[in-house]
């Protein structure tokens, strides 16, 4: 799945602005319909300020991604699909070198998508704590290929 690049607004036929982010607007609408919620219902369950919800209608750029997230959780719609109709990534997985659609790509991208929702939620400690762990994950998985490289043997935990 490949990231949408441009920064775009379009007009409908009455030549209102819409941002491309217009399509998740609409989904968000027609979910708080069925659900009987209001926009501070919505703004209470996923955290998402309510005049944020209102310019995806119409702003040129699209969301960041851990908001979209936040709202299609409180309003159970689906990471990936949000995150197309957000205008985060394209609606049609691009093809690979090999000339096929690139499924790890589209998991790639959903699952960076969700972590930087969770790594929004942190706190700063909790969010230090966490990078200061990948690193130190990283440092011993690049030592392990380093002797695996040198010949040398692995070492037991």
């Amino acid at each position: 799945m490949q990231r949408a690049t441009t920064d775009f607004v379009s007009r409908d036929v009455q030549g209102n602005v819409q941002g491309p982010a217009h399509p998740l607007f609409e989904a968000v609408q027609r979910a708080l319909a069925t659900k009987g919620w209001t926009v501070s219902e919505l703004w209470r369950r996923s955290g998402v300020a309510r005049s944020t919800i209102t310019q995806w209608a119409t702003q040129p750029r699209p969301p960041q991604s851990a908001t979209v997230i936040a709202v299609a959780d409180a309003l159970g719609i689906a990471h990936e699909e949000a995150l197309r109709l957000a205008g985060i990534l394209e609606s049609e997985p691009q093809p690979s070198s090999a000339g096929r659609p690139d499924v790890e790509d589209e998991r790639l991208a959903a699952l960076q998508a969700e972590l930087e929702a969770t790594l929004s939620k942190m706190s700063p400690r909790d969010r230090a704590r966490w990078e200061a762990e990948m690193r130190r994950e990283e440092v011993e998985r690049l030592e392990r290929w380093r002797r695996l490289l040198d010949g040398q043997p692995p070492i037991s935990d």
